[in-house]
């Protein structure tokens, strides 16, 4: 059996407003909660009013690849799962992907992406 501590990390510029309101309630309702949230920010940029309440903000330079990396050097855990700030995904997908990590004795797993939503947004489903 796998530890299953897992941290999140998001590159975010704070203006997905409600998208990212729905990546948040993904987190929330998730049954293996989160050891951490880190939120990868351009430096410039005002943190997002949408919080979960115990987020831990991180300011780097703007770009995609630079935030993505300084969010995976911040994290704690042995697994980190990385967001944009547009998804949303049912409650059991950290589930499934500690599932899937165990069945196959991987060291990571990558979600596949069924359906691309037309306001910019990606649902995740396992």
């Amino acid at each position: 059996m796998i530890n299953k501590e897992y941290s999140i990390i998001i590159r975010t510029l704070g203006t997905a407003g409600i998208k990212y309101q729905k990546t948040l309630d993904s987190i929330a309702m998730q049954s293996i909660k989160p050891k951490e949230i880190i939120i990868v920010l351009a430096h410039g940029y005002e943190k997002p009013k949408e919080q979960l309440g115990y987020e831990r903000f991180v300011f780097v330079d703007k770009g995609m690849v630079n935030q993505r990396v300084a969010g995976f050097k911040e994290s704690s855990s042995e697994y980190t799962l990385a967001l944009d700030d547009d998804v949303a995904f049912p409650s059991n997908f950290i589930n499934s992907l500690f599932d899937t990590l165990e069945l196959c004795k991987a060291d990571f797993a990558i979600p596949i992406v069924k359906e691309i939503n037309n306001t910019g947004g990606v649902n995740i489903h396992p």
